[in-house]
């Protein structure tokens, strides 16, 4: 994903899940960062995925977003203008 190559092309670190696969929707817990950079006061949120890979280490200057019990990493915010999230906010629920 997007997530995963901005990352790594910053300098991070990405590999496969060893959780294994995320699918379908999982709770992510906002971080301060998270909640700034979504500008919401929401803490714990439903989000929708498919992936394998993760974040395994930010690159630096990063901030994480949020995590969940299958990745520490859902999402990062670098600087004033990059901001990844691990989930597809591009998925509804109407068919």
């Amino acid at each position: 994903s997007g997530h995963q190559v901005v990352a790594k092309a910053l300098g991070g670190e990405v590999a496969k899940n060893p959780k294994g696969v995320q699918a379908g929707s999982i709770d992510v817990l906002l971080s301060s960062d998270g909640q700034r950079a979504l500008n919401t006061p929401v803490i714990r949120t439903p989000m929708l995925f498919h992936h394998n890979d993760v974040v395994m280490r930010m690159p630096p200057g990063a901030l994480s977003t949020g995590m969940s019990p299958g990745c520490g990493v859902q999402g990062m915010v670098v600087g004033d203008n990059v901001l990844t999230m691990q989930a597809h906010p591009e998925f509804s629920t109407e068919a």
